[in-house]
C-alpha cells in the first residue's frame, strides 16, 4: 500500500536526468515515486531487462579493463546520496577514475544514446566534484559537457519541485504512460 517515504523525499538520478532532458513530461511521476514508497508497480518484460543487464555489464567490465591498463584508479558502481532543499538524490555512477590529479566519471550505456544520458553524466560531474565526464556505448566515446549556470539552476528548480509537498502536473498520454512503472491505482488518468 502506498505511503508518504518514512525519512523524506528519495529521488534516483536517473528519475531527475529523465525531467531535466525533457525526455519525460509528467513531472507528477517523478514527483510521487520521490515522496512515496511501497506503490504498487506495473509488469516489465523480464527478458528486455535481462538482455540489457548483460550487454551492459559485459560493457562495463570492458571499460573497467581498458582504464586500468591506462594506469588509472578505478572505483565501479559508486554509489553516493546527496542532500539538498530536504530531498536525498541518490545514484550510482558506473565508473569514477582519477589519475591522482584528475578525477572522471564514466557511464556505460547498452542502449540507443539518449539526452538524458549527457545529463545524468552531468548530474555526476556535479554532486561527485569530477573534472569531466563520458560516456561509452558499445561503438563510440562521447565526452560530456561540463554543467553550466543554467544547467546548475535547473537541477536546482526540479530538485525543488520533486522536495515540495505541492503536486506538480500530469501529462496522461500513451507515449508518456507506456513505459511508467506507476498502475491506475496511485494514477487513474494513466492510459494504457
Amino acid at each position: 500500500m502506498t505511503e508518504k517515504r518514512e525519512y523524506g523525499p528519495y529521488v534516483w538520478v536517473t528519475w531527475l536526468a529523465s525531467i531535466m532532458s525533457g525526455e519525460q513530461s509528467c513531472l507528477w511521476r517523478s514527483w510521487f515515486m520521490t515522496q512515496n514508497q511501497d506503490y504498487a508497480q506495473a509488469k516489465t518484460d523480464g527478458q528486455f531487462t535481462a538482455s540489457w543487464n548483460v550487454k551492459h555489464t559485459s560493457l562495463l567490465h570492458k571499460s573497467v579493463h581498458w582504464l586500468q591498463a591506462k594506469g588509472l584508479e578505478v572505483k565501479v558502481e559508486h554509489g553516493f546520496k546527496y542532500k539538498k532543499h530536504g530531498l536525498t538524490l541518490a545514484g550510482k555512477a558506473d565508473i569514477v577514475a582519477t589519475d591522482g590529479k584528475k578525477k572522471a566519471v564514466y557511464d556505460t550505456k547498452a542502449g540507443k544514446p539518449k539526452h538524458s544520458h549527457h545529463v545524468q553524466v552531468m548530474i555526476y560531474m556535479h554532486v561527485l566534484n569530477c573534472d569531466a565526464g563520458y560516456l561509452i556505448y558499445e561503438d563510440d566515446h562521447v565526452e560530456v559537457a561540463q554543467p553550466d549556470d543554467a544547467f546548475l539552476e535547473s537541477f536546482n528548480r526540479n530538485l525543488e519541485m520533486l522536495a515540495a509537498e505541492a503536486e506538480p502536473f500530469k501529462s496522461p498520454s500513451r507515449g508518456e504512460c507506456r513505459y511508467c512503472k506507476l498502475t491506475k491505482a496511485d494514477c487513474p488518468e494513466k492510459v494504457e
